[in-house]
């Protein structure tokens, strides 16, 4: 029996000093495991730490230069964060561009790295003669190599310039960075916003087609003297520079162009000079060249000799005319504003007095209530016909003599002076336009008061109302 207690504490003994030795091994393992763990780890964060190119507050760069094309070129920003190029006067900056080039490079991360650079790389990856763009704080530069593109086009290799390596950066950021003098225009057209614009001039053939005036002291947009009996109507002109503020190029072409036939700028379609609140001219040329006209106009810059193409339908404006910006109404009076009204037409002279406290209607003396049924209403119809005439177009430069009206009617306000309209024939499907005696340059086709569903034809059916 106790030759079996031995054998039996002997094999207890071995098998718990198995069980140390596993242990041991075990933990051993750990730890090993563990380390590398931890140094993968450290080469991970290392790795990231050197993947991040730059990080920067974006909005406190003050100053971009890039040096591109064999030229280098400056843009630093404003007070009104806008930002202007300080090397050269060729053309203006494209702020929105500069302003993407700092947002991009605030935080840009690499996706990969070639290793050291040397000259044998630099070649490969197109880094040997690079974009080099510098953005700077006034403290600290921030700088950046650009290279090739990857052969997928999926990278964009890279360096900066505190770090020997060469990486690759998305292509969504090197498309941005790997910019070119043209990337750096300002597409728009026009260096002014909606609310800089003092003056705009159209010349058509030869000859104005229109040009208006921003009145500072009431805010308005006027037109010239002899358009002042007609309504100027504001909004159509604050719609036209909302577009003309915002349209952008859709190509740039050669800048200092001297041979203006080239792009038929020498017989241009039409010339537009812009004036801003800050005593700044710009005049541009535009020309229906080629063979997509319909979708593409070339513009002239003679400021800068730049040439460059727009859609061909955000530059409508180059059609119009004054009568683009006036309102067609020619009585446009309210009914419930009027105290009376004298009426002039097809032999007949009525007076009408209006006492809109009552809401009642006089005609010669007599209240229409005492004629038929319908007459208050028919005048109605009738008075609504006639605050609705528009003018049919304009003819400026006759100045015809107001004699022998064929409609005459003179409206009577409480507190306003008498307004009197007059239609005085101009041939046999118009007439001219006359208000408070003097000519509008308007003139209306006789077909839209005279005929059925008109002025003509509703004052017809209300004297017959009248007379029973």
């Amino acid at each position: 029996m106790a030759e079996k207690e031995k054998f039996l504490m002997k094999k207890t003994l071995i098998l718990i000093a198995s069980l140390v030795v596993l242990a041991a091994a075990s933990l051993t393992a750990f730890f090993i495991v563990k380390d590398k763990q931890e140094k993968i780890a450290e080469e991970e964060s290392s790795k990231l730490a050197d993947y991040a190119l730059f990080s920067f507050d974006s909005n406190s760069i003050k100053k971009v230069s890039i040096e591109t094309e064999g030229s280098e070129y400056i843009a630093e920003i404003d007070e009104s964060s806008e930002w202007n190029m300080t090397s050269t006067d060729d053309f203006e900056a494209n702020s929105q561009y500069f302003q993407n080039v700092c947002t991009y490079l605030s935080d840009l991360t690499a996706e990969k790295d070639y290793g050291e650079a040397d000259d044998e790389k630099k070649a490969l990856y197109g880094l040997e003669n690079p974009i080099k763009i510098t953005a700077s704080d006034g403290t600290k530069d921030y700088t950046i190599y650009i290279g090739a593109p990857s052969p997928t086009g999926d990278v964009y290799y890279v360096m900066t310039g505190d770090k020997s390596k060469i990486y690759a950066i998305d292509t969504l950021y090197g498309s941005v960075l790997k910019t070119s003098r043209t990337m750096m225009k300002d597409p728009m057209m026009l260096p002014f916003g909606d609310r800089e614009i003092a003056n705009i001039q159209l010349i058509r053939d030869g000859k104005t087609a229109y040009d208006l005036n921003y009145d500072s002291e009431s805010g308005l947009w006027k037109l010239p003297d002899e358009y002042s009996k007609l309504t100027t109507d504001v909004t159509k002109i604050t719609s036209m520079i909302n577009i003309m503020t915002r349209i952008e190029a859709q190509n740039f072409f050669e800048e200092n162009l001297e041979d203006l036939s080239k792009y038929g700028f020498d017989k241009p379609t039409a010339e537009l000079i812009v004036t801003g609140l800050n005593g700044v001219t710009r005049k541009y040329l535009f020309s229906l060249y080629g063979n997509e006209t319909d979708t593409y106009i070339h513009v002239y810059f003679e400021e800068t000799g730049q040439v460059a193409t727009y859609f061909t339908g955000d530059c409508n404006f180059i059609n119009y005319g004054y009568d683009r910006f006036i309102s067609p109404m020619i009585c446009n009076i309210s009914l419930n504003g009027i105290t009376g009204l004298d009426f002039t037409f097809e032999g007949r002279n009525d007076s009408f007095e209006v006492d809109t406290e009552t809401d009642t209607v006089k005609m010669n003396g007599k209240p229409l209530s005492e004629f038929a049924a319908n007459t208050t209403n028919s005048f109605s119809v009738f008075y609504s016909s006639l605050s609705a005439l528009e003018i049919s177009g304009l003819d400026i430069e006759n100045t015809p003599e107001l004699s022998d009206p064929i409609l005459k009617a003179v409206f009577h306000f409480a507190d306003e002076p008498d307004k009197t309209v007059e239609l005085v024939e101009r041939d046999d499907s118009s007439c001219y336009v006359f208000i408070d005696g003097t000519y509008t340059g308007a003139y209306i086709e006789n077909e839209k008061f005279n005929g059925k569903n008109t002025l003509d034809f509703f004052y017809d059916s209300f004297i017959t109302d009248v007379e029973g």
